[in-house]
């Protein structure tokens, strides 16, 4: 009788502590989920993001949401969700605030070299100065530089693209050049890019000489953010700008160098010189002359990848010369032209604007220079660049909002580290989406405070001495 009672005692006893661990396990999954916070600089959000499933319990109204449906106050935090999934949501009992960021560390890009063989492709992370064995053969990365040129484009233009090099001082200048318009690169040059119908034509006009360029004199004057230009050189000639400035052309100097204009503003009469072909200068009255310039080059393409180049000095006759894409043609005075890129329909992409770079290395006798985003044969590799810029490590300054609007506490947040809020957990792991300003925090909820920790642990061990008192015989 004693064993059957010692026997039924420890049964219920074990039953009792089952239930409790089951209990204990789903109070857990349903107190303590673990979501995402979508924060954008200078929004505050309440909701806390969590992929639906459906065997998950949450202890939420906000179940199995759509996108559009989710209570968010950021409106960017919706460009980072999945559309085609649903979510549930859970509303804090207080807002986060993004204020902004701290930089406390610049991150460098990843360089990755894909290299195609035989059907077979490699993908190797580089870093300048290493050596990369790929396949049987070894490449040696030598430096990442910027890149700009044109970029091929169906409603592009004929552009040329071209780097001068001055004698003195030694120096690199990049120049995009359009179809017919005159640049002046130093006081002593003119230069020139045209696009022609074939070949022979392009030769036939490359043969002219100065006295075809003479009637592309002008003058003109700055009017708010453009500038008016007058071809005519005839004295009395003039404009009246947009304020109800007079400008008349007066004279040229007699060896072209310079122009005089009479400006007439609020009955005040006064004459201006202005000097022929100022290279940078802010204005507001110009005079260009290119058949005056010592030097005028002028471009004639006609195909994709190369030029006729025509040069004028003094009144000797033309020099012609091929040029193809990647020639230097040393200058009179030291300097150099090369001709990097000529596209009959292009725009051009600075390296300020576009931010591309391209890959310098050597493979074998040859040294190439890879621009991300394009592929290039050498040998039997086909290769191809990528660049992946990386955030910078930033920490957070965040700020909490009650219910009424007002702030509670700020605080900062540096990648990897966690911060307690009532009841929850935020942790940043560094993690940014879109376009890098965005960031994603976790949010887990913890189960109950202390008071409601020790009422559950209370309750388990009530139930456990009343199954105990229950066996016992009487």
């Amino acid at each position: 009788m004693a064993l059957r009672i010692n026997t039924r005692r420890w049964a219920s006893a074990l039953y009792v502590v089952l239930l409790a661990l089951i209990g204990v396990l789903l109070y857990a999954r349903v107190q303590t989920p673990e979501g995402s916070l979508l924060l954008s600089p200078g929004s505050t959000e309440h909701a806390v993001v969590i992929a639906h499933e459906p065997d998950q319990v949450i202890a939420t109204p906000h179940r199995n949401l759509s996108t559009e449906l989710l209570p968010l106050e950021n409106p960017r935090a919706i460009r980072f969700l999945d559309t085609n999934r649903t979510y549930d949501a859970i509303i804090l009992p207080f807002g986060i605030r993004l204020d902004h960021y701290e930089v406390l560390e610049e991150a460098d890009d990843t360089h990755e070299l894909i290299v195609h063989s035989g059907g077979e492709l490699v993908n190797r992370t580089v870093v300048p100065g290493d050596s990369v064995p790929v396949f049987d053969e070894v490449l040696e990365m030598v430096e990442v530089v910027p890149w700009e040129g044109l970029i091929r484009h169906e409603r592009g233009r004929p552009m040329v693209h071209l780097t001068w090099t001055a004698a003195t001082p030694h120096s690199d200048t990049s120049l995009f050049l359009e179809r017919d318009a005159w640049y002046y690169p130093d006081a002593e040059t003119s230069l020139q890019f045209q696009w022609h119908d074939s070949e022979a034509e392009a030769r036939q006009v490359a043969d002219t000489g100065r006295e075809a360029l003479r009637a592309q004199a002008q003058w003109g004057v700055r009017d708010g953010g453009a500038v008016q230009w007058m071809q005519s050189l005839t004295p009395g000639s003039g404009l009246t700008l947009r304020d109800g400035t007079q400008v008349l052309f007066v004279r040229r100097e007699t060896d072209g160098s310079a122009i005089t204009l009479q400006v007439t503003k609020d009955e005040e009469t006064t004459r201006v010189p202005v000097s022929r072909n100022v290279v940078g200068g802010p204005g507001p009255y110009y005079y260009q002359d290119p058949a005056g310039a010592p030097h005028v080059i002028r471009l004639h393409g006609w195909d994709e990848g190369q030029v006729v180049l025509q040069h004028l000095e003094g009144d000797t006759p033309a020099l012609r010369r091929t040029m193809a894409v990647g020639d230097h043609w040393v200058m009179p005075d030291g300097g150099q032209l090369r001709l990097d890129h000529v596209m009959s329909r292009a725009v051009p992409l600075t390296h300020a604007a576009g931010g591309l770079s391209a890959l310098v290395f050597r493979h074998g006798e040859d040294t190439l220079r890879l621009r991300e985003g394009v592929v290039i044969t050498s040998d039997s590799l086909r290769l191809e660049y990528r660049r992946t810029p990386q955030p910078p490590a930033v920490a957070l300054h965040l700020t909490t909002i009650d219910s009424a609007g007002e702030t509670m506490e700020s605080f900062s947040m540096a990648p990897g580290t966690s911060q307690r809020l009532d009841n929850w957990m935020l942790t940043w792991e560094g993690t940014h989406v879109g376009t890098g300003d965005d960031v994603v925090l976790t949010a887990r909820r913890h189960g109950g405070r202390w008071a409601l920790s020790l009422g559950l642990g209370l309750a388990i061990l009530g139930t456990l001495g009343l199954a105990f008192l229950r066996s016992r015989t009487r």
